[in-house]
């Protein structure tokens, strides 16, 4: 059993969930923090996003895609920190 942390370690990526002004949307996916940028209750692609801070997650859903902000647990973490 995991232990839920105060990190967001997903984030949906389908195309129709990407939205210009971004709503309030954790959910819970696999035991563990995920958000959605349009609050879908449904329907999500969700890949991991490394944990980070709903704030941090946000502020990076402003200026890239959610498909670079998702990366595999294996990838390495943003070079020098939070673009």
């Amino acid at each position: 059993m995991s232990t839920m942390t105060d990190q967001i370690d997903f984030v949906c990526v389908r195309p129709d969930h990407q939205v210009s002004t971004l709503v309030e949307a954790l959910t819970i996916h696999d035991e563990q923090w995920a958000y959605c940028p349009s609050a879908q209750s449904d329907g999500h692609e969700w890949l991991p996003c490394g944990g980070m801070r709903v704030e941090d997650l946000r502020r990076l859903l402003q200026q890239f895609p959610a498909t670079r902000i998702a990366r595999s647990a294996e990838a390495p973490a943003w070079p020098n920190g939070l673009p």
